[in-house]
């Protein structure tokens, strides 16, 4: 696990070249790379979303695993795992990939995506949703 500051942390999210809410982070589970905008397209709630980007996968909110999705969207197939890092149990915590250290807190993320890989998915993003609007 890769240890950085509240400031390199927001360096590398800028880096990747998006805006906020396409700013991607990796699973480190499944390797589903996701956003703020992909979690809610997945069914995530919108002012839980911004609390979720880089601690829950889209799993928890698309269908994947053993429970049905919270939203079903025929356009988006379901994408993601249940992975978590919000759970209580320490060993989650040992799969995050960065912790951002904040004064006397640290918290626990999935690693951030490449650049590559976030502008991928916006423009992913993008091309399904101008595809549902047109059909």
């Amino acid at each position: 696990m890769e240890t950085v500051t509240l400031e390199e942390f927001q360096a590398r999210c800028w880096a990747q070249g998006v805006p906020w809410e396409h700013v991607a982070f990796k699973c480190p589970q499944c390797g589903t790379v996701q956003s703020m905008a992909s979690l809610m397209l997945m069914g995530c709630p919108i002012p839980e979303a911004e609390s979720a980007l880089g601690v829950k996968c889209e799993g928890h909110y698309s269908g994947s695993g053993p429970f049905g999705p919270i939203r079903t969207l025929a356009f988006v197939p379901p994408r993601g795992c249940k992975m978590s890092l919000t759970d209580p149990a320490p060993v989650l915590h040992s799969h995050a990939g960065l912790k951002v250290v904040m004064g006397n807190f640290s918290y626990p993320l999935f690693a951030l995506a490449t650049p590559g890989e976030a502008q991928v998915l916006k423009a992913a993003l993008y091309a399904q949703s101008s595809s549902s609007e047109a059909a």
